[in-house]
């Protein structure tokens, strides 16, 4: 759905109201998106206790996808795609839930989804960082990226362990979002660990992202709350506007020989 801001025509998530459209989650709109993400990682290992649940959980797992993307305010192309993909995986597995034979989530739609799932955080960070005033909506945006990446990294792990079995100590599934999210944050309670080289080589790269978004985005954004971000090249292109016009040559020449007599 579509809704005109600024004479700019923006995709996004609206509510019909009588005549009035809000729109819930649009370009910049992070706060939508948060609670999103806080909804899906929250009641996941809920939800993920019964085959419904699980369907449900998955349903909130594509919002989250496309509304990262619509947030980020990518393409219209790039977003028709990953919401089409959005659509056949949560189609999947909704069907797979009610025991319909044949069901099974394609493995390249397994895959896109998962790629796009990854790329998310990016997606986010690309247009956060395009921000020429710090915002609360800048703030919403770099928590945002940092909750992605729990949440792309769960798809990872899940992926992981679909094609290399027992790449975890336990079966991952149902489980994915938990052993994420504790990597993310570095609890490591050991319930959970990652067995194989290439596991333990993505929750090392997991761990350091989320100090590094954490300690370095995050904590600078807020600590610059309401403040205008550098422009690089910004400084230069306004003091070049500011420049006299560069003198003719007959200027220069006056310049360079003031006794000279003046010309008729």
């Amino acid at each position: 759905m579509t809704a005109q801001e600024g004479g700019t025509e923006t995709t996004g998530f609206v509510l019909r109201r009588g005549v009035e459209r809000r729109r819930l989650i649009g370009l910049d709109h992070f706060g939508g998106l948060l609670v999103l993400i806080v909804a899906s990682v929250v009641l996941s290992p809920l939800l993920n206790k019964s085959e419904v649940g699980g369907a449900i959980a998955g349903t909130l797992a594509g919002l989250v996808l496309v509304g990262s993307y619509v947030a980020a305010g990518v393409s219209r192309r790039v977003t028709a795609v990953v919401t089409v993909v959005a659509v056949l995986a949560v189609s999947a597995s909704v069907a797979g839930t009610l025991a319909v034979s044949g069901t099974d989530t394609p493995d390249w739609v397994f895959a896109l989804t998962t790629v796009m799932l990854a790329a998310s955080p990016f997606v986010v960070l690309r247009r956060i960082l395009q921000h020429a005033e710090v915002t609360l909506a800048t703030v919403g945006g770099a928590l945002c990226a940092y909750l992605l990446v729990g949440v792309a990294f769960s798809a990872v792990y899940l992926t992981i362990d679909a094609f290399y079995p027992g790449s975890f100590s336990t079966g991952i599934e149902g489980a994915a979002t938990y052993f994420s999210f504790v990597t993310l944050t570095t609890l490591g309670y050991g319930d959970i660990t990652a067995v194989s080289e290439l596991a333990r080589s993505l929750a090392i790269l997991e761990a350091v992202m989320g100090q590094v978004l954490l300690v370095t985005l995050v904590a600078r954004f807020v600590s610059t709350l309401g403040q205008k971000k550098s422009v690089p090249g910004e400084a230069r292109r306004i003091a070049m506007a500011h420049e006299p016009p560069a003198a003719g040559p007959e200027a220069e020449a006056a310049v360079t020989r003031p006794d000279a007599p003046p010309t008729d």
